[in-house]
């Protein structure tokens, strides 16, 4: 069983596209939008899909802990700060043809 001795390596680790992954990202063409990219799974998904794709991946969130923000940028990851519930936000996201939509309400969040 191999063991971690930090979470960049865990991080490393998780984000490494297998050859099926690779595979299919390599026919990606154009940029990819993460929504919601700030929360458990995200950080890992733009990771796989900047290392599989080679293209540019724009993570979308409100961001509320600063350091994944910083660590998806040091992966050469464009962060977007915006709030989904907010109709006017998504005039201002960038074109892509590849949307993945990470985004959900916390058991028992209301809207505000």
């Amino acid at each position: 069983m191999r063991e971690f001795t930090s979470t960049e390596d865990l991080e490393d680790f998780l984000s490494t596209p297998d050859e099926r992954t690779n595979t299919a990202l390599s026919k990606q063409r154009g940029d990819i939008l993460v929504l919601g990219a700030g929360g458990k799974m995200g950080p890992t998904l733009c990771r796989v899909l900047k290392r599989a794709s080679g293209q540019a991946i724009h993570a979308v969130s409100r961001y509320s802990d600063d350091s994944v923000r910083s660590r998806l940028e040091d992966a050469g990851i464009s962060t977007i700060k915006a709030d989904l519930l907010e109709p006017e936000s998504y005039e201002r996201l960038p074109e892509a043809p590849t949307v993945f939509f990470l985004a959900g309400m916390k058991f028992g969040a209301g809207a505000h």
